[in-house]
């Protein structure tokens, strides 16, 4: 609530080098899971920093192309100022999900066990889980929007594309 009153989150280098460390550790917790669970083979290309440059070429557009969208949206709309609280909230919480999510990778990579893959995907999800409940109350603190266009937007912006790079990512390893 302090940054979203004082402002000039986008204007920080430091916000840049903390969402970077998110894309990256993001990335990095999807190279570990796959070579975890044996997948990495089933991948055309062998080499582990292909695939993990591969998956971070993945996460980077797909959260360019999301807040592209987001902005152009608010844009038409007309609701920058609320669009632009969604955005630091989303900044904010993946930042934080890089701080917490970067040690765990830390320790898994040194020494590979199940659960703390587990557990970092668990945080993951309760802070995306987080964020989403923060998004709704900046939607229902909108005047004149209704909870009907609040969850059609949650469908359609937060979880639809998540469901749809799960299945690409399916086909392809299936393949």
């Amino acid at each position: 609530n302090q940054i979203e009153r004082e402002g000039g989150l986008f204007n920080n280098w430091v916000t840049f080098l903390l969402f970077l460390n998110f894309l990256f550790s993001l990335s990095f917790l999807f190279y570990q899971s796959l070579l975890q669970q044996g997948y990495t083979e089933a991948i055309p290309f062998k080499h582990p920093a292909a695939v993990l440059l591969y998956a971070l070429v993945l996460i980077v557009s797909y959260y360019l192309i999301k807040f592209l969208i987001m902005i152009f949206a608010g844009w038409i709309f007309k609701t920058m100022r609320p669009t632009e609280s969604v955005l630091r909230t989303t900044l904010i919480v993946y930042q934080f999900a890089g701080i917490v999510i970067f040690p765990l990778l830390v320790v898994n990579f040194y020494n590979p066990t199940p659960w703390i893959l587990t557990i970092a995907w668990i945080i993951l999800l309760l802070l995306v889980l987080y964020k989403l409940i923060r998004i709704s109350f900046i939607g229902l603190g909108m005047g004149g929007f209704s909870a009907y266009h609040l969850i059609l937007y949650l469908c359609t912006i937060e979880i639809a594309p998540l469901l749809f790079i799960l299945k690409f990512t399916d086909n392809i390893i299936t393949s």
